[in-house]
This record gives C-alpha cells, structure tokens and sequence, in this order.
C-alpha cells in the first residue's frame, strides 16, 4: 500500500515538473519572438549608429526612454553605451513589446523554481556597419543630430509628397557643388521623388 502511494505522488511529481517544464518552454519561446521583433524596431526605428570606439555593428539593448523617444544600447564588443533619438512615429511601438518580454520574463522565472538558471533580457540587433578608412569617400556621414533636427522639421515626411515610406535624406546643393551637411541644406525626400530630382540634376 505504501509502495503504490509512493509510486502515485512520484507519477504527480513527474507529471507536474513537465507540465512546468513545457510551460517555461511556450514562455522562453515568446520572449525570444517579441524579442526579434523589438530588435526590428530598433533597427528600423531609431538612429543607432555602429560603434564609434570599435566600429563594430553588434549592439545590446538596454533600455527605451519612458516614451521612446530614445534608446539605451551597448556594443556587444567592447561595451560602450550609447544612445540613440527615435526616427520614425513607429518607435513607440517597441515600448509594448519591452513591457511585454518583462512581464514574460517574469512568468517564466516565477514558474519555474526548479530550474536553477534565470531567464533574463538578451535583445542584439545589428546597426549597418561603419565604413573603414579604405571604404570611406570624400563625403561625411550625417550628423546623428543634424538627421534628428531635420526629421523632425519635416515631421518625418517627404517634403515633396508627403509620403512616410522609404525616406532618405537629401542635399539640397550637392556635395559635389559645395552643398553642407547641415540642416539648412538638407531634407527628407521619399525615394521615388529623390530618384525624379537625381534625374534633373
């Protein structure tokens, strides 16, 4: 008699740290996909440049600005934080998706006791690499500021049809005719409309 309870509170048990276990599992697997989409947004969504100490590309996320007109990130590599000012209307978005990985995380290591290792917030992305001495032309990259100011001039729309899509950043004047790299000199233009004026040059 005994023998059999025992045998039936270890069947429980086992039972139990499965059904643990597949739960931790589900929740492991939806912060790993919220968390490629954050690092989407991040991506396409915020002015984050490649490292300006090491040059590498691979970052961590650390933290959004309570509204997400910034984020906090990391070189994967040598460390250094940066931040960088949020460039499209969509960005605020990732403030959801982070709130929601926490309260994940959270679930997941209040579920699962047993398991001795912690889930914690691991979100990398990569930023478009820095061009090295023997890559660079004559021209500079934009100032992460003077891109900020000149977005939000022109309120993140192409100043010739108001389109939100596939925005580049465009000199009025030139480079190659003395035009700066200045605000002053500068606006948003959709590809379509920068591609029509590069014809009438």
């Amino acid at each position: 008699m005994a023998t059999t309870v025992v045998a039936t509170i270890t069947i429980i048990g086992c039972a139990l740290v499965v059904t643990i276990y597949r739960q931790r599992q589900r929740l492991v697997q939806e912060i790993a996909e919220k968390s490629r989409l954050l690092s989407g947004i991040i991506k396409e969504d915020f002015l984050v440049q490649p490292c300006p100490r090491c040059q590498e590309s691979t970052m961590r996320f650390l933290e959004l600005s309570p509204h997400a007109r910034s984020v906090h990130y990391q070189c994967a590599h040598c460390g250094k934080k940066m931040h960088a000012a949020a460039a499209t209307p969509e960005a605020s978005e990732a403030l959801s998706i982070w709130s929601r990985i926490a309260s994940l995380i959270d679930r997941c290591n209040k579920i699962s006791m047993s398991f001795p290792v912690p889930i914690s917030m691991e979100v990398e992305f990569e930023t478009a690499p820095a061009p090295l001495a023997y890559e660079q032309t004559t021209r500079t990259p934009i100032p992460e500021r003077v891109r900020a100011e000149v977005w939000r001039r022109d309120e993140g729309r192409c100043v010739e049809c108001g389109s939100q899509n596939n925005l580049q950043f465009d000199h009025m004047i030139p480079v190659s005719r003395g035009g700066a790299t200045s605000a002053q000199n500068l606006q948003l233009l959709c590809r379509k409309c920068n591609l029509a004026k590069g014809a009438r040059v």
